[in-house]
């Protein structure tokens, strides 16, 4: 088996590789060397793709507060602008996304608020490595 990083002529070959796999889910912006942190490419004998795997930069988010000291008015609001300045500085730093993992003691309060937000709840289960 031999790999290789991407290369701009792959693309064609990737995006039907992963129409084929039939995710009603956008195909990610891969030419964007910012928001990547490997684009490998397994490769035949020929040089064609025949898989890759992706890892985009992207970023989780931790939300630490004293239940105690405000109320949950005050509190949303207070985050409301931390997202707001920690958003900011994801984008100067060229990430594109965003995650926050709730805890399920918090998952229905707290994940209605992050809806109206904007957040999004993902429908696809969550896997980790650690590294």
């Amino acid at each position: 088996m031999r790999f290789r990083e991407y290369r701009a002529e792959d693309k064609p070959a990737l995006e039907a590789m992963y129409r084929a796999q039939g995710f009603a889910y956008e195909f990610p912006d891969i030419d964007d060397s910012r928001l990547w942190i490997t684009r490998m490419v397994l490769v035949d004998g020929e040089d064609k793709p025949l898989q890759a795997v992706l890892g985009r930069l992207t970023s989780e988010a931790f939300f630490i507060f004293d239940p105690k000291v405000a109320s949950p008015v005050t509190q949303m609001r207070r985050f409301v602008s931390l997202q707001e300045a920690a958003c900011e500085s994801g984008r100067r730093a060229g990430v594109d996304s965003v995650h926050c993992w709730l805890p399920p003691e918090v998952k229905e309060t707290f994940g209605p608020q992050l809806e109206r937000l904007g957040w999004l709840e993902y429908e696809w289960a969550t896997f980790a490595r650690s590294l």
